[in-house]
């Protein structure tokens, strides 16, 4: 279902939905794994969320023990405000959306749609 959405050429919508889903669940598999080194290559600016790249990057900087309560406490910290208010349930319900076998092709998706959207903005002179 997530290849048929985002090969559709002509869903903008599509795309973005796909990728908002993918963030969300890159996040909530990282949440259970544990396993940043899981999304290789991939970059908190990738993210088209602010509050999920930031979520990201204080999963990077957290080492490879962490937690919806240990990222909120580093995230209130942040510049970026929580989606809702509030971090804690924000992350968990990034576990919604999650399979930890995915995690990889959630990275790819995310990687995927930052170039297009840079290829976009490109394309219109920003």
């Amino acid at each position: 279902m997530i290849v048929d959405a985002w090969d559709d050429p002509d869903s903008r919508r599509s795309r973005t939905s796909v990728s908002d889903r993918a963030e969300r669940a890159l996040l909530g598999a990282l949440l259970i794994t544990n396993d940043v080194a899981a999304a290789e290559g991939l970059t908190p600016a990738m993210f088209r969320s602010k509050q999920r790249g930031a979520a990201f990057a204080a999963m990077q900087e957290a080492g490879p023990e962490f937690d919806a309560l240990t990222l909120a406490a580093r995230l209130e910290h942040c510049d970026v405000p929580a989606p809702g208010g509030d971090w804690v349930i924000a992350l968990a319900a990034c576990l919604d959306d999650t399979s930890a076998d995915l995690a990889r092709q959630y990275a790819r998706i995310i990687k995927e749609a930052a170039l297009e959207r840079r290829a976009e903005a490109r394309r219109a002179g920003r």
